[in-house]
């Protein structure tokens, strides 16, 4: 962005290529002045347009302070608790209810849990598969039970 103000080694501002004493009470205004003047408060108008204040600006040039940033955050947080799980990156807990998808005729999930003895003990939609041990791709944590939402009425 091409700033309209300067400071000066003292902390002084001013209009980029105006200096204070052209706009002192009694000065000409001269075509130039009058195209830096009206070019600022054009920028100016720009930026209140926003409806943003000077904090805010501040806060979305701060890019990790911004509400979108903390979504996104959240957004990463979920994917990776619900993503497949390779078995050879790791396995679950012995004994955690998780989906396991493995190599049928295609890739099949199904509810498992995975015994002390590291074998894999299908306890939902395996029907006729024995042993799948060695068979089983990948994994995911089970999802959260479904919980109605409840109303108002609901609570009295």
């Amino acid at each position: 962005m091409n700033r309209l103000t300067v400071k000066d080694a003292q902390g002084n501002w001013a209009l980029k290529g105006v200096r204070w004493e052209e706009l002192r009470k009694g000065q000409i205004i001269t075509e130039e002045l009058w195209e830096r003047l009206y070019g600022a408060l054009w920028k100016l108008m720009e930026y209140e347009d926003t409806g943003l204040e000077p904090a805010e600006v501040v806060k979305v040039n701060s890019f990790d302070k911004t509400n979108t940033s903390r979504l996104l955050g959240k957004l990463a947080d979920e994917q990776e608790k619900n993503r497949w799980i390779p078995v050879r990156e790791r396995l679950p807990e012995a004994g955690e209810h998780v989906i396991v998808s493995f190599k049928c005729t295609g890739f099949q999930p199904v509810i498992a849990h995975l015994s002390e003895e590291s074998r894999w003990m299908m306890l939902q939609g395996a029907k006729g598969f024995n042993d799948v041990t060695n068979k089983v791709s990948a994994w995911r944590p089970l999802p959260e039970p479904y919980r109605p939402e409840r109303s108002r009425d609901d609570l009295d």
